[in-house]
């Protein structure tokens, strides 16, 4: 029995900083020796990175970036783009217990 996809269309996630990367080497044509010359890094520890073998140091990370003029940008949130809407709340299904937010105030009840 194949899953059928929700009607709904949920937003695309922003990509990670390592897609972000990846994808910045990649539109610029640039070989990962290329990247990894501009960044001042090992070429194979690029290379390994850009095939998904391995993960970056933060320090790593840091020298790519900079080797190729990026920086990190905050991604837009209901907090600091108030047209973006939160999903609305969700009803419990029938049987299930509702959760309701813990009040505190009533410690002292017995």
């Amino acid at each position: 029995m194949s899953k059928r996809k929700s009607s709904k269309s949920r937003p695309a996630a922003p990509p990670t900083v390592s897609e972000s990367i990846r994808s910045e080497i990649r539109s610029r044509r640039l070989t990962a020796y290329a990247a990894a010359k501009l960044a001042g890094v090992d070429a194979s520890v690029l290379q390994r990175f850009l095939t998904g073998e391995r993960g970056l140091s933060m320090r790593t990370l840091d020298r790519v970036c900079l080797g190729l003029g990026l920086s990190l940008q905050p991604t837009p949130t209901v907090e600091t783009n108030p047209t973006l809407q939160p999903d609305p709340p969700r009803r419990p299904l029938p049987g299930q217990a509702e959760l309701l937010p813990r009040d505190d105030t009533r410690k002292g009840e017995a």
